[in-house]
């Protein structure tokens, strides 16, 4: 049997109190749950997750060049005491698993804290025209390329651009990347000499 006032708590959504209460909200400013609705409950849960990546990224990259200095001068302290302590390398020998990897996260460290530092140059709480003012570039709007090489420029309405990247940005970025491969091969190298693959 069911209960005599439950018609009462069914809300009529196309009520004109309810819809002038409910705040509208813009078309591209949908979250993922909203524009993936046809995935069913997962879209929500997912929307989330997306949610909670974004600002853990956003955060990482825009704390990544006050901390990547620490890390790359960590890992150079500790690369030279362990080779101080080790005999003298022979010609024509790879260097341990643990030298490559002080090799490969003082490398990823550099190139990792260079690009965040050229990714957050367009980044601005202000107005952009307030931003690329007191920067002393000239431009309306801040166009950021992510991509290899990274790019942040104050631009007019005319179309012309003003780096705001430092110069030493993208060639700390490559060196970085050049060195960090080579220290990865290295130490798999390394790895699989030291512990060979039973036949």
């Amino acid at each position: 049997m069911s209960h005599p006032h439950a018609e009462a708590e069914t809300v009529d959504a196309s009520h004109p109190l309810i819809a002038r209460a409910r705040p509208a909200v813009p078309q591209g400013m949908q979250p993922p749950a909203a524009q993936l609705s046809g995935l069913g409950g997962t879209a929500p849960a997912w929307g989330v997750v997306w949610a909670d990546v974004s600002d853990l990224l956003f955060l990482t990259v825009a704390f990544a060049p006050f901390l990547a200095p620490c890390v790359v001068l960590s890992a150079a302290l500790a690369l030279v005491l362990r080779v101080r302590k080790q005999r003298p390398v022979r010609v024509g020998r790879l260097p341990d698993v643990a030298t490559s990897a002080l090799v490969a996260v003082m490398a990823g460290a550099a190139a990792f804290g260079a690009y965040s530092w050229g990714v957050m140059s367009g980044f601005y709480i202000l107005d952009p025209d307030q931003m690329c003012a007191a920067k002393g570039a000239a431009g309306d709007h801040v166009v950021t390329r992510w991509t290899l090489p990274v790019s942040a420029q104050c631009v007019t309405s005319d179309g012309v651009g003003t780096e705001l990247v430092p110069g030493w940005v993208n060639p700390v970025i490559f060196a970085g990347l050049a060195l960090l491969l080579p220290a990865l091969t290295t130490g798999a190298l390394a790895a699989v000499r030291r512990h060979p693959f039973p036949r």
